[in-house]
């Protein structure tokens, strides 16, 4: 994590540094995805509040889990699809999870209602709804490898270190996330046997040596953000009461402003300061 590694090394160059939304590598990763498993809950309770949903009446948890387990046994065709392409219950998860934090401007919650749609279909054994999302955004019917991500994810340490470490992993994210679990698991995964080998993880940061900090996150990373700059004395985080990711160059004029006053003139907010939602 660059911010990090930049905080660590030369702490007394640091005047000031906003954390956007950032990924926190001293939480472990069920937590850090937690707010995934209480975007779930929401959905599932909108479904339940609207006829909108393709699964009102239903119980959208257990209609989710039991196609996961399938899934997982014998992946779901995505119909009319040449070659074939199938998704697992792992693929699934990786599929939804976007959508479940991302879910679209109320009150019609478009990406929501997609969601509910492909989870029906994909139930009736046609995963084309989730294969239509992925595609839209990477071109291809199945969730991609994000390599990329891999290139620097693993030599920042964020591998497993052993399989010890990925057992126990695995165990508490079944614990937390009991309709996403695996999802936390995968980009760690993917640095078993990369090239360059596992870098080592972040240490402590100098907090002493640091001037406060300021966070800003939605309900996706608020907790991650707050959790990281918390860790140096005096700093400020912000909650935007909404979903989004990337605040500052996403418009949103009142953590905009925030940013600006402590970029500019140190000045923090007060403590326990939200950005409301957007109104409607």
């Amino acid at each position: 994590v660059p911010a990090i590694a930049y905080s660590r090394l030369f702490p007394e160059r640091v005047r000031a540094m906003v954390f956007d939304g950032a990924a926190n590598p001293y939480l472990s990763r069920a937590r850090g995805r937690l707010p995934h498993e209480e975007a779930f809950a929401r959905f599932a309770a909108w479904c339940a509040a609207t006829t909108a949903c393709a699964l009102h009446g239903r119980d959208v948890g257990g209609v989710w889990r039991e196609l996961v387990a399938r899934a997982d046994r014998e992946p779901i065709p995505v119909r009319g699809e040449s070659p074939r392409v199938a998704y697992t219950g792992f693929d699934l998860k990786q599929a939804a999870a976007p959508s479940l934090i991302s879910p679209g401007a109320e009150p019609e919650f478009p990406r929501w209602v997609e969601l509910a749609e492909a989870i029906r279909r994909a139930a009736d054994g046609d995963a084309s709804g989730f294969a239509g999302y992925v595609r839209r955004g990477s071109g291809s019917p199945k969730v991609p490898a994000f390599i990329g991500m891999s290139m620097t994810h693993c030599p920042d340490g964020l591998g497993f270190r052993d399989y010890r470490e990925y057992r126990e992993a695995r165990r508490e994210g079944e614990r937390l996330l009991p309709n996403l679990a695996g999802i936390e698991l995968w980009h760690p995964l993917a640095c078993v046997g990369w090239p360059t080998g596992a870098g080592e993880r972040p240490g402590p940061l100098p907090a002493g040596k640091l001037p406060p900090y300021l966070g800003v996150g939605s309900l996706t990373d608020f907790d991650q953000t707050a959790d990281l700059v918390r860790r140096v004395p005096g700093s400020a985080a912000v909650r935007f009461d909404w979903f989004g990711h990337g605040l500052y160059n996403s418009g949103v004029s009142c953590v905009i402003a925030h940013v600006n006053r402590y970029l500019t003139g140190l000045r923090r907010p007060a403590p326990g300061t939200v950005c409301p939602r957007p109104a409607t």
